[in-house]
């Protein structure tokens, strides 16, 4: 937060500096900072809205010139005196703990995770089709991954400010254990969906038994870690009551369990059931990450290029129109401009409609309201639902936003007309967001059809990747640790990108037209397949190391190499012939299972080929 307020004044201040020396001299100005703002982007969310509303503030004080250096001076005094009195009622007033973010991201992913071992206990009771199992995993894996992503990402951040301290040291502890738990899961579901029905129902009743009290376990921990509470007498009672489950005989779903109890038992003792994967580090990650990405071929490159020639763009024309009020259109184009097409068009519609509907709010609180007293009272409770909304729906933030914008400048413009203004600031949103999306389908657009192909490929390769040390003998953990992360987030990734595309109101028409659909639904079948793949890997790869055997390096290069050609097809556009994969003959099951969603896997790339 003080990063940002010295930030925010900086940019004001040149803002209003370069808007006294004359409006060419600050869009100039204003290109620059916008396109170093983009690319904040590059260092996560937090830092994606840092830059953005440092760029709103430049663009905001731009329309407010200043001509000397007494004005300047007093200008950002003021600015800065605002940022420090916000600082200053965030850490003392309602102050949220350090810790809390990093804790309740965690605490999602146990909640995830309870609620795959609760559907899988469904399946089994349901004894389910090869559907329903398709369905479980794209469900709830992806829900999984994206929690334990995000509680790595917030844990990081909490390291670099905080360096390793107990609490973070135990935070830490937690999330590699989320980690082993979603391995065992895997590989737990894998065995499951193989074995069908053929489990006896002794068998399949021991192991729904144990799924729904690991459930409750792990929902119990996740309560706990929401609360800030340490392990409690009832968290060990049943913990305890999970690990004197009996397992059937000669059950590898039951030694899994067993296994996922002996990970939370070394979590809940504070200590690892393993030793933690060590974490790449990078010198000079910010320079390092920064240089990597400037060059065309980045889409975040990109992305800032196109926002800071929309944002001058829409300053240029503001001034030769003679708009009043420009900024707000300015900041339409901020705001709304997104580095797809199929996440530009939704914002842009949204922030239209809720400043239309805002506006009218906007002048009909204007005309039952009289006084300065009475506009102040409004102005509470229109800011508690702007911050209320504001992760619920962008348009119901816009709709509060707006009343309160016109209320506010009313109380320092006194005489100035309520509904004049809710439609000037209802016109400038509109015009912004249209500047926004006809920016985002003309200049160089980002289409989530065109990158989906090199999507998959990147998923082919990630879990071939995984697939040669999983079938090999004595991989490293902490490789193969590191390449089935990258295996399921190339897949998330791939997943995230196939639905924003059947999202884009054109994004049936795929890249060669009136294709999108077939390419959708071989797409997804490519992603079923590759999270059973992982399941078949992650499964024999656990069992390895639970009995000490030894791989079959040759089967693992094998499948890889294969897995690899059916890749560099999708990367090249064009089908190519079919890859020399392992013989069947002497295989186990495992490496047949693995085998066989391999070459479905080229069926469903080729279909997606055309």
């Amino acid at each position: 937060m003080a990063g940002y307020a010295a930030v925010s004044t900086l940019c004001a201040l040149a803002g209003a500096v370069s808007g006294g020396l004359g409006w060419p001299f600050a869009a100039a100005l204003l290109c620059l900072c916008t396109f170093l703002g983009g690319l904040g982007r590059l260092y996560g969310a937090a830092i994606t809205q840092a830059g953005a509303l440092a760029v709103v503030a430049f663009a905001v004080a731009a329309d407010q010139p200043v001509h000397s250096a007494g004005a300047a001076l007093e200008f950002g005094l003021i600015f800065a005196g605002g940022c420090l009195w916000a600082l200053l009622l965030s850490l003392t007033l309602w102050r949220i703990h350090p810790f809390r973010p990093s804790r309740l991201a965690l605490a999602a992913a146990f909640r995830d995770l309870a609620a795959l071992c609760a559907d899988l206990d469904r399946l089994l009771a349901e004894g389910s089709t090869e559907n329903a199992w398709g369905e479980h995993a794209g469900r709830h894996r992806r829900a999984v991954r994206l929690s334990i992503e995000n509680a790595r990402a917030a844990l990081e951040q909490l390291l670099r400010a905080r360096g390793l301290r107990d609490a973070v040291g135990r935070l830490l502890i937690g999330l590699e254990t989320a980690e082993r738990l979603f391995a065992l899961l895997i590989a737990l579901e894998d065995r499951l969906e193989e074995q069908g029905q053929r489990p006896t129902p002794p068998d399949r009743r021991a192991a729904r038994r144990q799924l729904r009290q690991l459930a409750v376990v792990l929902l119990r921990q996740s309560r706990l870690m929401e609360a800030g509470q340490p392990p409690d007498a009832r968290l060990r009672a049943a913990l305890a009551r999970l690990e004197a489950m009996p397992a059937a005989p000669e059950s590898e779903a039951g030694e899994g369990l067993h296994a996922m109890a002996a990970a939370l038992r070394g979590m809940i003792d504070n200590a690892p059931a393993g030793p933690p994967a060590p974490q790449p580090r990078q010198a000079h990650r910010f320079w390092v990450l920064l240089l990597a990405n400037l060059r065309w071929e980045s889409l975040v490159f990109r992305h800032a290029l196109r926002s800071a020639v929309l944002v001058t763009g829409v300053m240029v024309l503001a001034h030769l129109l003679e708009l009043p009020q420009a900024y707000w259109a300015t900041m339409a184009v901020i705001l709304v401009q997104q580095p797809e097409i199929a996440t530009t068009w939704p914002r842009a519609l949204e922030r239209a409609v809720g400043s239309v509907l805002g506006g009218l709010a906007a002048a009909f609180l204007g005309w039952v309201l009289e006084g300065p007293l009475a506009l102040t009272l409004a102005i509470f409770p229109l800011a508690m639902a702007t911050l209320a909304v504001r992760g619920v729906s962008y348009a119901l933030f816009v709709f509060f936003l707006t009343p309160l914008f016109v209320l506010l400048v009313d109380l320092t413009v006194p005489g100035a007309s309520h509904a004049g203004l809710a439609g000037l600031r209802a016109f400038n949103n509109v015009l912004g967001s249209v500047i926004a999306l006809a920016g985002a389908m003309l200049l160089w657009p980002e289409r989530a059809p065109q990158r989906l192909r090199l999507a998959l490929a990147g998923a082919l390769e990630a879990h071939a990747r995984y697939a040669a040390l999983a079938f090999g003998p004595d991989a490293d953990r902490a490789a193969t640790e590191a390449a089935r992360r990258a295996a399921g987030l190339a897949s998330v990734n791939a997943e995230a990108l196939r639905e924003r595309a059947a999202r884009e109101p054109w994004g049936q028409v795929g890249e060669h037209g009136g294709e999108g659909e077939r390419r959708q639904e071989a797409a997804g079948t490519a992603l079923l397949l590759l999270r059973r793949l992982a399941g078949a890997s992650t499964a024999v790869w656990l069992q390895s190391a639970r009995h000490s055997r030894s791989g079959d390096p040759a089967f693992g290069r094998q499948l890889a190499a294969g897995l690899e050609a059916v890749a560099a097809a999708l990367r090249a556009g064009r089908a190519s012939p079919e890859p020399a994969w392992p013989p069947e003959e002497g295989l186990s099951p495992e490496q047949r299972r693995a085998l066989r969603q391999a070459r479905l896997l080229q069926q469903a790339g080729a279909r997606y080929l055309g």
